[in-house]
């Protein structure tokens, strides 16, 4: 990357006042995280570095040769309790692998200063980690006796926190419990019935925890619409945030074809025939499909299905080739959560659910591969209501199916 790109890091890591506050900085560079944590170790007594497992080693290799006279320790997912030193380096699973918030927050008073490094998918990870789940059927069939829940097939019988905090559950800990933020609601599954939480706005409850300590983040997709409102209080973060114009994508061909709406009845049968095509065009291909799809897309494919070719979903953290296909945006409106939240809220979906789905859109854009394409087979796309879809990856590209054809011949070197 040319020198004068690194003007923007440039001038945020030589600020003096650095770590004395809490903020949000996108930035593409690759080194950002070694960079900041380098920047911030100089001011800070002691600084938390949390990355992905993938960068763990990497990440302690360029901080010791960076900071030689300074003590880097690594903690990895499973260690247990380690001595802390002045700069420590941690596998982002000992917070996000959704166990539970207690560890995260006995940790938290122990460092002036969190670097939060990669934090493309922070907002979905902080909650997965405010989320609990049981299977312990002593509790779920106390749950159903004592608050008296009819529980058909399939359905869903949410409890309030009032109803769960009478019930004294052992097994559900305090503060989950306690929290008002939270909604509750038994499930059956094809493992059998679940006690689940989830957390309605990570907002607020990670606000108590984050106010106790400076904490920088990271990330390449946390904007939306190049604006990181929405991730500063999804992350409870009252500080002014930072924004590098560099992270936004130019080498992006965005296509949508036209296709019916994915709630109209034949939109699954067309979904296929694009996927089809789409797999014949390009010699590398991967399919990002919603569950409801994926079996019906692997029978359709699995003649077609090569090394080349994968099936998976939106929310897995995966490298992605240089053509993905995405059977439709990744706007989750039927997760339990969202419904308890729409039942309090009646502008959920403008001032939650659209800006989310923006958000995890821009960040799947981002993983593809350099010079490459996203075929979003969602007829919303065609219309007014995917504006901030279309923003959020500013300078891509739009075509149609000729134009697709003509952009994988020319980039490939033929047309399979």
């Amino acid at each position: 990357m040319p020198n004068d790109s690194l003007s923007f890091l440039a001038d945020l890591l030589a600020s003096p006042e650095l770590a004395q506050h809490s903020r949000v900085v996108e930035t593409p560079h690759p080194d950002a995280a070694v960079l900041a944590a380098t920047a911030l170790a100089r001011h800070a007594r002691s600084l938390a570095v949390v990355v992905p497992t993938r960068a763990l080693d990497a990440c302690c290799r360029a901080l010791g040769e960076r900071l030689p006279a300074t003590e880097v320790t690594s903690v990895r997912w499973g260690d247990g309790l380690v001595e802390l030193g002045p700069v420590v380096v941690i596998d982002e699973r000992v917070f996000f692998d959704g166990i539970a918030a207690e560890p995260f927050e006995a940790l938290l008073p122990a460092f002036d200063h969190w670097l939060i490094a990669e934090g493309d998918g922070l907002v979905d990870r902080l909650r997965r980690a405010l989320r609990t789940s049981t299977q312990d059927s002593r509790a779920c069939g106390f749950l159903e006796s004592r608050l008296g829940l009819g529980y058909a097939e399939g359905s869903t019988s949410f409890v309030s926190a009032n109803q769960l905090r009478r019930t004294e559950l052992a097994c559900v800990p305090y503060l989950l419990r306690s929290d008002p933020n939270r909604v509750f609601y038994l499930q059956r599954t094809r493992r059998g019935r679940e006690l689940r939480s989830d957390i309605i706005s990570a907002g607020d409850a990670m606000a108590s925890f984050l106010e106790r300590s400076r904490v920088t983040v990271l990330g390449r997709a946390l904007a939306v619409d190049g604006d990181l409102s929405f991730a500063m209080q999804e992350l409870g973060l009252q500080a002014d945030p930072h924004v590098d114009a560099r992270a936004l994508r130019d080498d992006l061909l965005l296509f949508a074809p036209h296709l019916p709406r994915y709630s109209e009845r034949e939109w699954p049968t067309q979904v296929v025939d694009a996927a089809r095509r789409l797999v014949g065009l390009a010699p590398e291909v991967t399919v990002l499909a919603s569950a409801w799809n994926r079996n019906d897309l692997g029978r359709a494919l699995r003649s077609r299905l090569s090394a080349s070719v994968s099936i998976g979903h939106p929310a897995r953290e995966v490298e992605l080739s240089r053509v993905v296909v995405l059977d439709r945006v990744p706007l989750d409106v039927g997760e339990p959560a969202h419904t308890a939240q729409r039942a309090r809220t009646s502008r959920w979906f403008r001032t939650v659910g659209m800006p989310r789905a923006v958000q995890r859109f821009r960040l799947l854009a981002s993983r593809v591969a350099h010079a490459g394409a996203m075929v979003v087979l969602d007829g919303r796309m065609r219309s007014r209501w995917a504006e901030g879809f279309w923003r959020a990856v500013p300078g891509a590209h739009t075509a149609d199916w000729d134009a697709f054809r003509d952009w994988v011949s020319d980039d490939q070197g033929g047309v399979r």
